[in-house]
């Protein structure tokens, strides 16, 4: 067990994360997985934010999960209430944090269903996100909207440090030595985007913009991703050669009634690499959702909503 946390430590130090695969190594049981669940959620409460979803219903919740016993929740009308509660705001209000929200509470049911229907025969998860703890990783990292990169980061690491900290005490295991993690990313000054070529660049480098226009209260940005060319994802050899490109909408959200979007423009790239089994690919992102909203508020927050209406030539 020793050797494990010793992997967990330099994974944190090494990259800020911590995988699937070393969490189900260190974590084995589904009771501890519930447990550490239970205070994940707890965990990103003391932040979240009213205006997304009301946070005396998410205690509400944590509250009748901590008073009754797990084998409960999973035929409980309190939960199926808040799950379809949140489904319905989800449907007029989509954020991404609402979003990990509903998975978080979700998932915490579906392992507990899992549980009984294995009889505490543990299976690994399949995918790093059909896990509550995971989802509170990513609400924690991006609750403070005012965060930069680094600083988003740092919060995504202290948030597996404190995981490995808490999975220590339950387990009756002493830490060898302190986790130490420093983002090393140079960050954008957003004070001094003046024009909407900077401004696009902010949401996400591997943006080119081509044009804007305003309609019907509506402001629509195109832009274009990764351009220039980019790498398959399975052989990693660059190509820039078009086989098709295609486009889809980011809803960035509203400004003084005035709604902002992006459209984004994608190629499909021919792969050359004879050896390699893909004909084409298409491009895999640097920048996430995630990273492209969390930057365009940190934005806004910095610029101030005037501001940004005046880089996009709206008085």
């Amino acid at each position: 067990m020793e050797d494990i946390y010793v992997q967990a430590i330099q994974e944190i130090e090494d990259t800020g994360k911590l995988l699937l695969m070393t969490r189900q190594l260190l974590c084995a049981k589904q009771k501890e997985r519930n447990k550490l669940a239970l205070f994940s959620m707890e965990k990103i409460l003391s932040e979240w934010p009213d205006s997304i979803y009301p946070k005396n219903k998410v205690a509400e919740i944590l509250t009748y999960m901590k008073n009754h016993e797990q084998e409960e929740w999973n035929h409980s009308q309190i939960m199926n209430d808040l799950l379809e509660d949140i489904q319905n705001v989800l449907k007029t209000h989509e954020h991404f944090m609402l979003g990990y929200l509903y998975q978080a509470f979700a998932y915490m049911i579906q392992n507990e269903q899992q549980d009984i229907q294995k009889n505490n025969n543990d299976e690994d998860l399949e995918y790093e996100e059909l896990d509550t703890i995971y989802c509170a990783c990513m609400i924690y990292k991006y609750e403070d909207e005012s965060a930069d990169e680094n600083a988003r980061k740092q919060r995504e690491a202290d948030f597996w440090i404190w995981y490995l900290e808490t999975l220590a005490q339950i387990q009756g295991t002493t830490l060898l030595r302190d986790i130490h993690f420093q983002p090393k990313t140079e960050v954008v000054d957003f004070s001094l985007i003046s024009t909407v070529e900077q401004l696009v660049k902010a949401i996400s480098y591997e943006f080119d913009y081509l044009s804007h226009e305003v309609k019907d209260d509506m402001i629509t940005i195109q832009v274009f991703n990764l351009k220039n060319g980019a790498y398959c994802p399975t052989c990693h050899q660059f190509s820039n050669r078009v086989k098709f490109d295609y486009g889809g909408i980011m809803k960035l959200g509203k400004i003084k009634g005035i709604s902002i979007r992006l459209y984004i423009k994608n190629n499909v790239y021919f792969c050359d690499n004879k050896a390699c089994e893909e004909e084409s690919f298409m491009c895999q992102s640097k920048v996430d959702y995630k990273e492209r909203m969390a930057n365009y508020k940190q934005m806004v927050k910095t610029l101030g909503n005037k501001r940004v209406l005046e880089i996009l030539q709206i008085k």
